[in-house]
């Protein structure tokens, strides 16, 4: 009894001692995500594919304004023509599929979990924020109601670049979007529910696998969970907080501070002086 006592307690320990290797998980979600630019050769999001499909899942707003659309499964890889088969505008996502037929490019598929997105739980982010691969850690804070979606807030570090990209659980399978970051907010991310790309994948025909666990509620032939955080759904973030993670940020806001303003102003008071010794004296 004595022994099985100590066994017990020291596989507990090992469990703080040792922390889990994630080389695995990396490499795997790693492989099932791309890079996604246009015809300028302009990195400006990311993306990656499901299982039991050859479609790539992003952002619509990484793909909006593109004339030519391309992806990388990485940085040394040569560029892939893509075109947009569906999109929907308002939950802000795209499939997109490649012009010519190759499935066999693709070196993994995501595969997709229904797991409750409970507050305090691992994730794992991945993408190519400013043409540079990154994969992070961080924990579910929230589950964020917005404009009808409730979000996925977490706090794994994203940055430009970024959107499109997967968030997996601690098993590599996808449970978001990433989307959206909150301005002037430190790891406070964003991702749509992966039920939504579900639901346009199946409009045009793809049969998509789901992981299945116990204790899940079953909506619209599908099984997921999206619990509300400790204090339930808030929908307190104004639209301006909340910026999209493309490496191409159209917005008109300025992010100067008074420090920058008064900087430029001394240097054009400089330059007046010198311009005056110049040309009066």
């Amino acid at each position: 009894m004595c022994r099985l006592f100590i066994i017990s307690l020291l596989l507990f320990y090992s469990n703080f001692a040792f922390p889990q290797d994630y080389t695995e998980l990396a490499k795997n979600v790693s492989n099932a995500t791309v890079q996604v630019i246009d015809g300028r050769d302009m990195y400006v999001g990311s993306g990656f594919v499901c299982e039991g499909s050859d479609y790539i899942v992003t952002n619509y707003h990484v793909v909006e304004l593109m004339e030519d659309l391309y992806i990388r499964l990485d940085k040394d890889d040569d560029k892939r023509l893509c075109k947009i088969i569906i999109y929907d505008k308002e939950i802000d996502l795209a499939i997109l599929s490649l012009s010519r037929s190759s499935s066999s490019i693709f070196r993994n598929r995501l595969k997709i979990s229904n797991d409750k997105t409970t507050v305090g739980k691992q994730v794992f982010s991945c993408g190519y924020p400013m043409g540079i691969f990154q994969f992070s850690n961080g924990i579910i804070s929230n589950n964020e109601d917005h404009n009808d979606i409730v979000y996925i807030q977490h706090t794994a570090p994203i940055s430009q670049g970024n959107s499109g990209g997967p968030l997996v659980n601690d098993k590599g399978n996808v449970i978001g979007i990433n989307t959206l970051v909150l301005r002037n907010g430190e790891n406070m991310a964003f991702a749509i529910p992966i039920k939504h790309a579900v639901e346009l994948l199946k409009e045009i025909g793809e049969n998509i696998k789901i992981q299945t666990s116990t204790n899940t509620e079953k909506e619209n032939g599908h099984y997921f969970n999206y619990e509300a955080g400790p204090s339930g759904i808030s929908n307190n973030k104004a639209d301006e907080d909340l910026i999209t993670i493309n490496h191409l940020d159209n917005s008109s806001d300025s992010d100067l501070t008074l420090l920058d303003y008064l900087y430029g102003f001394l240097l054009l008071c400089m330059l007046l002086i010198l311009l005056y010794i110049i040309f009066v004296e």
